[in-house]
């Protein structure tokens, strides 16, 4: 009896630097091959991310048998897989292996989720890795982030990542780039042929970043002021960046890193914690990235995910976020959120600032209250290590 009786395949002809119809029509005969009939496959080749949820809404409700879904697309067409699954669910609660599990193909700009597990740069060959595990029931768990907004009429909006979220400056970048590529087209897809486009993705958020770091340090006006509050269910939130908060403080004068509620690290611990700060730049991290000098304390299997808030000390903090993060990073507070957990971001100074999840940019007003969704079945390619998480070049 087959595991899924199912398979949508969607390929976002836009991501990259766009597919064209001969990559369809390899996915397609390679799923008629893999398959030969003991499932119902469905392809659908779209143009945009709201066009991918619209596709995985329908898929999902036109019935209730186990399915597959498989993103042929970069870390946005992905993601807008992940958003249509979870908007359908019920509030608190996602989908089994039962009821539907997701495949990774490379075929975006990042890709960084499905390297993780597993996928080569060949979408075929990932593709046939993909089958290849589902037939046999192999499956991982994927963390789940929700990012609650509040909209310019005031409404709450919920919002998922797989990834990685940025805020503060970092979490401006891809928009930045967005408006770099709409102004210059050619010169992004001429870039993308000669260095490979995930390659020019790196290269593209490092750049973009510095132009941030020096332009805070010309006018630290332009970092945002915010208020993080933490309240959580079971137990107060780990910190997890620099030495042991309770070890003893050193003869230099160091002092030890404190709560976000501004008391010492070594006092009782309360449930909720509140703080000001000029973040300069933030991440949640749901594994960890060879290029951000982070070790998050998470791998992508952990249902619970790394929250990296970086302060601005003064003009040359904000140099030092590219030439030596990890300078700033052992000043910096990490907190580890699991399931009833949560932390909020309110801003101070400012009515909306710009964040991303997944490479997306996105703006939110007021406040951000970032939480664990659950877990995911994820289909991993033919590439993953199923002994231990191991860290990717990004």
């Amino acid at each position: 009896m087959p595991v899924v009786e199912r398979i949508l395949l969607i390929i976002n002809r836009t991501a990259g630097t766009g597919q064209g119809d001969s990559v369809a029509d390899q996915l397609r005969s390679t799923l008629a091959d893999c398959l030969d009939g003991r499932a119902t496959v469905r392809i659908e080749i779209v143009d945009d991310h709201p066009a991918v949820k619209a596709c995985v809404t329908d898929f999902l409700a036109a019935s209730s048998a186990p399915a597959a879904i498989i993103a042929g697309g970069g870390g946005g067409t992905l993601r807008a897989v992940i958003e249509g699954i979870c908007r359908g669910s019920a509030p608190d609660y996602l989908p089994g292996p039962d009821r539907v599990r997701v495949g990774a193909l490379r075929m975006g700009s990042g890709n960084v989720l499905a390297r993780q597990f597993g996928a080569p740069k060949d979408p075929v060959e990932g593709l046939k890795g993909i089958i290849a595990n589902l037939q046999a029931d192999r499956t991982a768990c994927c963390c789940v982030m929700q990012c609650e907004i509040i909209t310019p009429s005031g409404d709450s909006e919920i919002h998922y990542g797989v990834t990685l979220g940025g805020f503060g400056q970092f979490g401006r970048v891809p928009g930045d780039l967005a408006r770099w590529h709409n102004r210059l087209p050619a010169l992004q897809r001429l870039a993308a042929r000669l260095l490979g486009i995930e390659n020019l993705t790196s290269i593209e958020y490092a750049l973009a970043l510095l132009i941030r770091s020096l332009l805070c340090a010309i006018v630290p006006g332009f970092v945002d002021k915010v208020e993080v509050q933490t309240s959580h269910g079971k137990k107060s939130m780990k910190l997890l960046a620099g030495k042991d908060a309770c070890a003893p403080r050193s003869s230099h004068g160091k002092k030890s890193m404190k709560l976000l509620a501004g008391k010492d690290a070594c006092a009782p611990r309360s449930s909720h914690g509140k703080k000001s700060m000029k973040l300069l730049a933030g991440l949640a991290m749901n594994f960890p990235f060879k290029a951000i000098p982070i070790d998050p304390g998470v791998g992508v299997e952990d249902e619970a995910i790394s929250l990296q808030l970086i302060p601005l000390k003064g003009r040359l903090s904000a140099l030092s976020l590219v030439v030596a993060p990890q300078r700033l990073i052992r000043r910096s507070l990490q907190i580890r959120i699991e399931r009833s957990d949560c932390v909020r971001l309110k801003l101070i100074d400012r009515p909306f600032a710009e964040f991303f999840l997944d490479e997306d940019p996105m703006v939110f007003y007021q406040e951000l209250i970032i939480k664990i969704a659950g877990s995911l079945p994820v289909v991993p390619g033919p590439e993953y290590s199923w002994s231990r998480q191991e860290e990717i070049t990004v």
